[in-house]
Formats: C-alpha cells, sequence, structure tokens
C-alpha cells in the first residue's frame, strides 16, 4: 500500500501560487504515494465558493469548521507531512498543521525555496519550534521539495 503524504501549505490561497501547489501533488504521486491535498477536497471547494459569493458569516463560519475537520481526518490517516516552509515567516496554518501531525507521531520533512531570513535567529530556517518539530519527527528541512519528499518517503520506508 502507497505511503499516504498530508501536503501542508498556504499555497491554495492565491491563484497564482495554485499551479505550483498541483505541481507538488503530482510530485508526490508521481514518486508512488497517495497526496492528502486540502486545497483538493469538496470541503475547501465549498468554501471557496461561498466567500466568492458573498454568503452570510454564518454559512461562511460553518464551512470554515467543516474545512478544519476535514484537514484534522487528513493528518489523523496520513503517514507522512510535506511541508512548504515558504513566506516571510511560515504560515500558521501550515505550521498548526505540522504540530498536530508530529503530536500524532508523523513524520514531517519541510522545504524553504524561499531565501529571506526567516529564523528567530542566524542558527534556525523557519520559526525554532517548527524547525525543532520537524526534527524531532525524524524529518529534515532542505532548499527544494524534490529531496524534501525524496527524505520523507526514506525515512517512511524504514520504519515499515
Amino acid at each position: 500500500m502507497p505511503f499516504s503524504i498530508y501536503l501542508a501549505s498556504p499555497l491554495g490561497f492565491l491563484p497564482y501560487t495554485r499551479a505550483f501547489n498541483d505541481a507538488l501533488v503530482a510530485l508526490i504521486e508521481g514518486n508512488g504515494a497517495r497526496a492528502l491535498d486540502p486545497w483538493s477536497t469538496e470541503e475547501g471547494r465549498v468554501l471557496g465558493e461561498l466567500c466568492a459569493g458573498g454568503a452570510d458569516i454564518q454559512a461562511i463560519a460553518q464551512a470554515n469548521r467543516r474545512v478544519g475537520r476535514a484537514n484534522i481526518a487528513m493528518i489523523e490517516r496520513c503517514d507522512g507531512i510535506l511541508a512548504c516552509l515558504d513566506g516571510p515567516t511560515v504560515d500558521d496554518g501550515t505550521a498548526s498543521e505540522v504540530g498536530y501531525g508530529v503530536g500524532l507521531g508523523r513524520t514531517a520533512s519541510g522545504f524553504r525555496l524561499d531565501r529571506r531570513a526567516s529564523g528567530d535567529n542566524r542558527a534556525t530556517l523557519v520559526n525554532l519550534q517548527v524547525e525543532t518539530l520537524i526534527e524531532s519527527s525524524g524529518g529534515a528541512i532542505f532548499a527544494a521539495p524534490e529531496p524534501a519528499l525524496s527524505d520523507l518517503l526514506e525515512r517512511l520506508g524504514s520504519t515499515r
């Protein structure tokens, strides 16, 4: 049975980063794993339509909870987490997904294409807690998604 990899990222929020998210899904699947992509769920599609259509706040709030629960369920059933750690700081949703998954015992690996300084000090690539969580899970942070995924799949393979 192939590994299930949860893709933690903020890439679905903007139309110009959505193509990169889709490329990451293809990368995961091209490596024989199953991508669990929170940006491709029915719950997320409905939420997007409600927001774009000017729905009332109660309907959007209910959809928010459905999206959150769907994401939690995907993290609970994944084997590992691939996290996009780009931006001036790590996206708070991505950080939460990494923390929750690592707390459940999942291995997480991350990548950061963004070369701007983002860590809490010169000795960290990103927020020190996110970096520590990833490392404590047995994962690491890489400069590109391909080696991050390869390392994650190798680590998962050694635990089966």
